[in-house]
């Protein structure tokens, strides 16, 4: 059975006991990924070891670290973050 992908889905949305369990912010929107028990991602959905550039690698673990220095922007509505990309792609 193929994942149920779900984007946007406001924190508020999502179920009390979910909330509570994973700690979401109520006002952030989410991607919540639906996959039965027990069921491993299919291999074919994930590309090869070998196609993942040591670029990216290291642009991910950069971005990481911003985050937990606090260098990030917290969209807390659909608005805002329209208005984030707007910003990005008007500066490149």
């Amino acid at each position: 059975m193929a994942p149920k992908i779900l984007q946007n889905i406001k924190g508020s949305e999502i179920p009390d006991a979910w909330r509570q369990q994973i700690g979401t912010d109520p006002d952030q929107f989410y991607t919540v990924i639906i996959r039965p028990q027990n069921e491993e991602p299919d291999e074919e959905e994930m590309p090869p070891e070998e196609m993942i550039s040591e670029e990216f690698i290291e642009a991910v673990e950069r971005s990481s670290e911003e985050y937990k220095a606090g260098k990030g922007t917290l969209c807390r509505n659909k608005e805002e973050l329209d208005a984030l990309f707007k910003g990005i792609w008007e500066n490149e």
